[in-house]
């Protein structure tokens, strides 16, 4: 398959790489958001190797691949010279459109390894009921880590994922959630006793496989990073930035989702 021609007819009918906002993909579709949405044409687009169908949706031009959507996403990359900023959401248009595309372009990147996991969970169940494995047995305990770990570490994956979609910092999303997630913290607020952090009280909940709580505090740090990027100096921002970005978001995480 001949993806680098593939690609360049794509770019072509929808107008050209600076017709492109932005461009993302889930497991079968590539996404694009365009500044010209008259500018596609959309007839020669379906007829291009390997382009199973073509939806608007949400603002978005879904271009429908199949599985081998991932090849054809590298290779737009490549071709338009797209940096990470390209996935950033566009923040202008109806308030309901840009939700769904929130929420969309959050959880698809991560849907492949739910799948992934929610099998292994199937057959871990099937192999209880052939008496292949019982509860209690260290396969048994591990494989079902297999399958735990995706939902367990949810909040990790959509950080990463929607920080990419906005343009932030994904490693210092990450550490949000991983603070959403920490044993002693998790280990403090399941103890059952009052706690709080420099005289804020903290909400004692679990944030394990939660989605929500990831979603909100995420979209706070969209703001959080723009903020700090105006006002830290550039002279001190490589170190003070990540200090405040850290304190900041993970003093309002517990207090607030």
């Amino acid at each position: 398959m001949d993806y680098t021609a593939a690609v360049k007819e794509i770019i072509r009918y929808l107008g050209g790489v600076e017709n492109i906002k932005s461009v993302n993909h889930c497991m079968t579709r590539l996404r694009f958001v365009l500044k010209n949405e008259s500018a596609v044409e959309a007839e020669k687009l379906k007829k291009v190797n390997g382009i199973m169908g073509l939806m608007v949706k949400g603002g978005q031009h879904q271009v429908i691949i199949g599985n081998s959507v991932g090849r054809y996403y590298q290779e737009i990359v490549k071709q338009g010279k797209f940096a990470p900023e390209t996935s950033r959401q566009d923040e202008k248009g109806p308030v309901l459109q840009l939700f769904v595309d929130y929420i969309s372009g959050s959880m698809s990147p991560i849907i492949t390894a739910l799948i992934g996991g929610g099998m292994i969970k199937v057959i871990v169940i099937l192999l209880e009921l052939t008496g292949f494995l019982t509860p209690g047995m260290q396969t048994h305990t591990i494989l079902s880590l297999f399958g735990d770990a995706p939902f367990y570490f949810m909040p990790v994956m959509l950080a990463y994922s929607t920080a990419a979609k906005f343009g932030i910092n994904q490693m210092l999303a990450v550490v949000i959630a991983g603070i959403m997630i920490h044993p002693s913290f998790i280990s403090l607020v399941g103890s059952g006793e009052p706690v709080s952090f420099i005289g804020l009280p903290v909400t004692p909940a679990s944030y394990s496989s939660s989605v929500i709580p990831i979603l909100m505090m995420t979209w706070v740090m969209k703001y959080a990073d723009r903020g700090l990027d105006k006002l830290i100096p550039d002279v001190v921002k490589s170190f003070l930035k990540p200090i405040l970005f850290i304190f900041l978001c993970g003093t309002l995480l517990p207090r607030y989702f």
